[in-house]
């Protein structure tokens, strides 16, 4: 199954797009896809931690451009708190059944 990971951006007319976050796209067996996400979702924003709106998209799976299949939590507890609460500063939620990413 081919991975993708995008940003939400807005150009420079307002309008709300999504960039490819280069080098972060990845193919991986389903059973393996939700665990490897994950693991690369904590890669990436431990490296780049002023990305925000992380779209995790699946080109193989529906009709083109594919589909999303996780999306960061937005969070309104600032990052610190959430931390000291045990709870993770930033988490992705998936949004496609678990049968899906978990074959």
């Amino acid at each position: 199954m081919r991975v993708e990971f995008y940003q939400l951006i807005q150009d420079e007319t307002s309008s709300v797009d999504m960039a490819e976050l280069p080098g972060t796209a990845f193919d991986a067996p389903h059973e393996k896809v939700r665990e490897t996400v994950e693991i690369r979702f904590a890669e990436l924003i431990e490296s780049m931690p002023e990305i925000r709106n992380v779209i995790v998209l699946s080109p193989t799976i529906g009709e083109p451009p594919g589909a999303i299949i996780a999306i960061e939590l937005v969070h309104t507890i600032p990052a610190e708190a959430r931390a000291k609460a045990g709870k993770p500063a930033r988490e992705l939620i998936w949004v496609v059944d678990e049968s899906i990413v978990m074959q």
